[in-house]
């Protein structure tokens, strides 16, 4: 069993308020692991006094997101002490930082604290208490430099390249992947992941030619490849690095990507962002042909490019175009006809781009069945051969039989004759005798 959190007794005895939702963070994970239980130090203010624990992921300094582990509600001991609720499921790994909340129903409960504790900052907000259960995280008031003691036990677990092949043709994740590398392979053809990945790159591969996301993805670099043709990304994205290829043709994105440098990539052809996306440098490359955003696009630099794009001359303070505007501009500047032929090139490159992936697809479904065939054909050549041999060995066996039963038949022959000499023999003698 390990620990992490503010694993202290504080010197300073509080309240947490019913319906008040305190959390403590942020603490770096130092291991991968199964939350087991999570403690805080106090007691109860009186006797109907009850309590939920949980834990949360950290996004850019800010508990975000569904928690990640929730506790079962107890009700903390008259005497200060920790207490101690249990966790039926959650991980959490190693180098991500969490937030520890605490929330309390019935009557107010104490907790201990230290204040201007260095690297800790307190968040709290107002929202219903439910035993057991803990809400998405909601906005929060930050009460800086304020560290209540509580902590998190968990079992050290996980592993590395918890999925990895070759050619491994599709993969579909409904469950959880832990561990570094959780999913690596050099033809990984199509992978959809609707539960939870975590870990750092817990995507990797040369060829990944589909990849659907509608779960959670966590970690530095959560996705990266060298030719990733289809990312689409319904869920969320968390870590640096969330999305990183030379040549991701299209990404379309409807979730949420967070943290620096959420998508980088030399050639990323199309990207199209409906959801959000926050983070230093959240959108990097060199040859973005297509950018359309239509959700929001949080802390600067919000794009930044090597070359590339050459209508947006300010992209810190880039933003959606209307049609119309977007029309008059490109009339105005002289690139209309410019820009409608390269758009039509780019079109017709990614329709290139598919047309290759269809006939790679058709060419590798042939391949498989030619060698199917190979070793149906390999199969019957090796019962053909069987046969054959069995075929021999009976001659054989026919030949041994005959060459015995002529022998046995000479032999019988030969005492034949000795039969018939010998009586020739005692016939002259009694003729003999006769006379």
């Amino acid at each position: 069993m390990a620990i992490f959190g503010y694993n202290v007794i504080g010197g300073t005895g509080g309240n947490v308020a019913v319906n008040q939702w305190d959390a403590t963070g942020p603490f770096v994970a130092p291991a991968n692991g199964t939350i087991d239980s999570i403690e805080f130090y106090g007691n109860q203010s009186s006797g109907s006094s009850r309590v939920t624990m949980g834990v949360y992921n950290d996004v850019a300094g800010v508990p975000t997101g569904s928690p990640v582990a929730v506790s079962a509600e107890i009700t903390p001991g008259v005497s200060a002490a920790w207490q101690l609720a249990t966790v039926a499921s959650g991980s959490i790994v190693s180098g991500n930082s969490y937030w520890i909340v605490i929330i309390a129903g019935g009557a107010n409960s104490a907790i201990y604290y230290d204040s201007s504790t260095p690297n800790n900052i307190d968040y709290n907000a107002s929202v219903t208490y439910s035993a057991g259960s803990l809400p998405s995280a909601p906005s929060v008031t930050q009460l800086a430099g304020l560290s209540r003691s509580i902590r998190v036990n968990y079992t050290p677990s996980g592993g590395s390249g918890a999925i990895a092949g070759t050619d491994a043709m599709a993969f579909t994740q409904a469950g959880a992947l832990t561990g570094a590398g959780a999913l690596a392979g050099a033809d990984a053809m199509a992978f959809t992941n609707a539960g939870v990945l975590i870990g750092t790159a817990p995507i990797s591969g040369v060829n990944a030619m589909t990849f659907a996301n509608t779960g959670t993805l966590a970690g530095p670099g959560a996705i990266s490849g060298a030719d990733a043709l289809i990312m689409t990304n319904t869920g969320t994205m968390i870590g640096l690095g969330a999305l990183a290829g030379l040549n991701a043709m299209i990404l379309s994105n409807s979730g949420t990507l967070a943290q620096p440098g959420a998508m980088l990539g030399t050639n990323a052809m199309q990207f199209g962002n409906s959801g959000a996306m926050a983070g230093n440098g959240a959108l990097a490359g060199l040859n973005f042909m297509r950018f359309v955003n239509s959700g929001s696009l949080v802390q600067p630099p919000q794009i930044s490019v090597g070359g590339g794009i050459r209508r947006l001359a300010n992209f810190s303070q880039y933003k959606v175009e209307s049609e119309s505007d977007k029309l008059a501009r490109r009339q105005r500047d002289g690139y209309f006809d410019a820009d409608k032929a390269a758009l039509q090139t780019e079109q017709s490159a990614v329709a290139d781009a598919l047309l290759l992936q269809s006939q790679l697809d058709q060419y590798r479904q042939q391949a498989l069945a030619a060698q199917a065939q190979l070793a149906q054909m390999a199969q019957l050549q090796a019962e053909r051969n069987s046969q054959i041999i069995e075929q021999k060995m009976l001659r054989k066996r026919q030949e041994m039989q005959m060459a015995q039963l002529q022998q046995e038949a000479a032999q019988s022959a030969q005492e034949l004759n000795d039969v018939a000499y010998i009586a020739n023999e005692v016939v002259k003698m009694l003729e003999a005798r006769n006379r």
